[in-house]
């Protein structure tokens, strides 16, 4: 898998200036894994030292035991809003960039899709 070299952070932020997600919502990202990158132990060259002491701590050791609890982190113990926000925003910039061009369209319309939003300019 390549490394693309878009921003996740300004593609999203460029999304939603497009698109109103409304209020108090939770997004939802659409995540497509192959079989060989969820077997990946990312875990810890991505994450901060406390963040993958949590992650490990709980028993997720691949990209796929992370996406099944992407969810519930926060019951994770030790692991606070400030770290949950810190691993999701990891995470997708890192699966993120594995994306190719191809993909990052699939991925931002699903989004889209997936999230219920409305185009929000005239």
């Amino acid at each position: 898998m390549g490394q693309n070299t878009r921003n996740f952070s300004e593609d999203l932020t460029a999304v939603l200036a497009m698109y109103y997600p409304g209020k108090d919502r939770n997004i939802k990202f659409p995540l497509r894994i192959t079989d060989e990158f969820k077997e990946e132990n990312i875990l810890e060259a991505i994450f901060s030292k406390r963040a993958s002491n949590i992650i490990l701590r709980n028993g997720v050791e691949t990209v796929e035991k992370l996406i099944d609890n992407f969810d519930n982190l926060s019951s994770f113990r030790g692991c606070g809003s400030g770290t949950v926000k810190e691993i999701r925003n990891t995470f997708l910039k890192y699966y993120y960039s594995t994306l190719n061009e191809k993909q990052i369209k699939t991925f931002w319309k699903e989004f889209i899709e997936v999230n219920g939003f409305a185009y929000a300019n005239p």
